[in-house]
């Protein structure tokens, strides 16, 4: 092999120390600096010149050099040992904090080796934003934030590599949501950019000197998410580098959308009845416990009994009587306000409260809701009658809050009661 030509190589080494983004600096044996490459400047903020000759412990933040030093000392102390220990040694990067010509301080990630029996090192630095960025979304991926904080460190990743705004266009909750920077947009077409990516299906990407757009794909890789868009850094196409960033990043943001989904169905699982999608007797009472009554506003309790459930499971069976009870939360739904709050407690029983409503509206809503419930169900050609036992209580008083469902109740039974005495009761 011919020896290296010497201009190539001194070419080679100015590259490294100009054009990577990537500073390169020598300290002496009493960690004085004694040289750095040009690209130290854009990572640490200083022109070359204003730090050489200053000291490891002038530019290193105070709490930080607490944890550098033991390491450095023992590289200090034993030059030869440390030059010693084989080259496939990796060497740690380390993210520590340096002063900035604004006073403040600037987070790096750092590594460094000596190079001879006088404890010179060579030491590299690069910045650290964009592992920084990695390091928060998998923190928040793990603690389960909610979607737009973990979408928005996921940006925090593009933005530390490119430098330019960015964005995710998503409609998980069935309006189009814009999270970071709008103006990555470039145009304000949201809906018909999100449209347009779902049409067209699988994962891709489309790359203007405008902006760059690349798909977030759903956990199965067979519909499209969400999409990140990204005004264009530069006019010709993203390097190979780039774009394995970009795949980094655009796996972390299908991540997050599928940590928000099985949050999402857990959350329901845990407040729902699976069979009505109505709130559980726990979120009902959750519900009603928040609700201000305090402050003068009374609360209405309609408590509803739907009679003969177990004569149409015995007759018909229980699909049938699920399909029943479908059937009436939906009606029950549809009866009352949307900011009253519909649960069902189990079995045959519903509940309702109703936030501002006092009993001088109770007869009303009594009447409202079993001409809109009571008549026939129809499953399957079967013609399922529906009655209701209905109770009502209100209270104004917070305290009175635990016990307002069970007066309901005892209303409710007391409707039972004398409408089963009715409908024994012979005609005079």
């Amino acid at each position: 092999m011919e020896p290296i030509d010497p201009e190539l190589l001194n070419r080679a080494l100015a590259a490294l120390g100009e054009r990577f983004s990537m500073g390169v600096i020598l300290f002496d044996g009493r960690l004085d600096l004694i040289w750095a490459s040009g690209a130290t400047s854009g990572v640490v903020g200083w022109d070359v010149s204003e730090i050489l000759g200053r000291n490891v412990l002038d530019l290193v933040h105070p709490d930080d050099i607490e944890r550098v030093m033991p390491m450095l000392e023992v590289a200090l102390d034993d030059p030869l040992a440390r030059l010693n220990r084989s080259s496939s040694v990796r060497t740690a990067e380390l993210s520590v904090r340096v002063t900035d010509p604004g006073g403040g301080w600037r987070t790096v990630l750092v590594a460094g080796r000596v190079i001879d029996l006088d404890g010179n090192l060579v030491v590299t630095v690069r910045p650290a934003e964009e592992r920084v960025a990695f390091d928060r979304v998998l923190q928040l991926l793990g603690r389960g934030e909610r979607l737009s904080m973990t979408l928005d460190g996921v940006l925090d990743i593009v933005r530390a590599h490119f430098e330019q705004p960015a964005c995710i266009v998503h409609s998980v909750d069935g309006s189009t949501v814009v999270e970071g920077d709008r103006e990555a947009l470039v145009l304000d077409d949201a809906d018909e950019l999100l449209a347009a990516l779902r049409d067209r299906g699988a994962p891709c990407e489309s790359i203007d000197a405008i902006r760059w757009v690349f798909t977030v794909p759903s956990a199965g890789r067979n519909d499209v998410v969400a999409a990140m868009v990204l005004k264009a850094p530069w006019a010709d196409d993203p390097a190979p580098y780039d774009l394995a960033i970009i795949e980094r990043v655009v796996g972390l943001a299908a991540l997050a959308f599928e940590r928000a989904l099985f949050d999402r169905q857990l959350n329901q699982a845990a407040t729902t009845d699976h069979l009505t999608g109505l709130l559980n007797r726990r979120s009902f009472e959750r519900e009603l416990r928040s609700m201000p009554v305090d402050d003068g506003q009374p609360v209405l309790v309609l408590f509803a009994d739907l009679d003969g459930l177990k004569e149409i499971n015995d007759r018909h069976g229980h699909a049938v009587g699920d399909a029943v009870l479908a059937a009436v939360a939906a009606r029950l739904t549809s009866a009352v306000r949307s900011v009253d709050v519909v649960g069902r407690l189990g079995g045959d029983e519903f509940v309702v409260a109703c936030p501002g409503l006092g009993d001088a509206r109770r007869d009303d809503l009594i009447a409202r809701v079993r001409s809109a419930v009571e008549g026939r169900v129809v499953v399957d050609g079967r013609d399922v009658p529906v009655r209701l036992s209905m109770g009502v209580a209100t209270t104004a008083d917070g305290a009175e809050l635990a016990t307002v469902i069970d007066r309901s109740d005892l209303e409710m039974y007391r409707d039972k009661r004398a409408r089963r005495h009715l409908a024994l009761t012979p005609p005079v």
